[in-house]
């Protein structure tokens, strides 16, 4: 393995209960050529002092004044960094010993990667570092490098603290977005997988601290109506490259279709042709007949229902091409 220095990055917002034991999980990692630069992104709590008391001299340290949101913050480390790799790390989570070398590793023997992620567990919030391999909730599946890129759109159940990412590619995809407030990683990724491929890692390397107080957590509804917004504003951005003008059919539940009309499709440009019940018989042969007939020219598919998942075989059987013409994402949260 060659040795080779990477840039741990951590953005921090009143963090004071758990970044303690965030950060020793990095400075106690088995590969010790790492700078650890970390965000202070404007807190009120205790995060400053913690900070400020840290003595380990690969810790970087810049306090902001105000609170930009975590995509400024993070892009702000990334500006500091001088290595070729980044890795991520989240304020309250834990990364076993021995990610960064694994990781790294993995990325050298795999050149053609632009990131990477590890299979992550669940614990629960209140769990510190050395009872969190005791009671641990649920494990994050693996995916591989073809089913990330095919489910790209719906947002597969990844832990995006877990990621090595190549830094030229990060610049190179702009980083994050800083108007995104919700599903910053999301929209990040789906930039990247447009300049190479990205793999998981099919072990456990990574612990996420389950927080039902965390912002995704308090607004589901609005985190799952902004990665339905990001995945629809990318898929237009794929039409635009090509000078195509969006001409589009949506399948899913009556509940689905009202929310993506009402949320999603005003201000986007695209022309909805209409909205069509998964569940009735007759959307399979009304969906292909408006796409051969050429009315259509792009179907989005919500909800990850059996039923979907079928329309969606039946329609690729039939000539369509997923997320090319054929696009799969998320449904609307009633609840939460």
């Amino acid at each position: 393995m060659k040795v080779e220095k990477v840039s741990v990055i951590m953005a921090v917002y009143n963090g004071e209960d758990y970044l303690e034991e965030s950060i020793n999980s990095i400075l106690q990692q088995t590969y010790p050529y790492f700078e650890f630069i970390i965000v202070n992104d404007g807190s009120s709590d205790g995060t400053a002092e913690i900070l400020n008391n840290i003595t380990d001299k690969r810790v970087k340290v810049y306090h902001l004044y105000k609170n930009r949101g975590v995509s400024y913050a993070r892009n702000y480390a990334v500006k500091k960094a001088n290595t070729r790799w980044l890795v991520l790390q989240d304020h309250d989570d834990i990364s076993v010993p021995e990610r960064i070398e694994v990781q790294l590793k993995y990325m050298q023997e795999h050149p053609e990667l632009v990131a990477a992620f590890s299979m992550f567990q669940q614990f629960k919030e209140e769990l510190t570092f050395h009872q969190a391999h005791l009671k641990l909730l649920q494990t994050g599946p693996f995916f591989t490098t073809r089913q990330l890129k095919e489910r790209r759109f719906f947002c597969p159940w990844v832990c995006y603290g877990s990621a090595l990412i190549a830094r030229q590619a990060f610049l190179q995809a702009g980083g994050y977005d800083n108007s995104c407030f919700l599903g910053e990683d999301f929209d990040l990724f789906l930039r990247l997988m447009e300049l190479g491929p990205v793999a998981m890692i099919p072990r456990v390397l990574y612990l996420y601290r389950y927080n039902p107080h965390s912002i995704s957590k308090r607004n589901r509804r609005e985190t799952r109506r902004a990665v339905i917004k990001i995945s629809t504003n990318h898929i237009l951005k794929m039409y635009a490259a090509k000078y195509i003008d969006p001409t589009f059919l949506i399948i899913g539940s009556p509940w689905d279709c009202q929310n993506f009309m009402t949320h999603i499709y005003p201000g986007t440009g695209m022309e909805i042709i209409s909205c069509l019940d998964s569940n009735n018989d007759a959307t399979l042969t009304r969906a292909f007949s408006l796409f051969k007939q050429k009315i259509i020219n792009g179907i989005i598919v919500l909800g990850g229902t059996k039923r979907n998942r079928y329309l969606i075989n039946q329609l690729v059987r039939r000539g369509m091409t997923l997320n090319i013409n054929l696009f799969h994402l998320k449904k609307f949260r009633r609840k939460g």
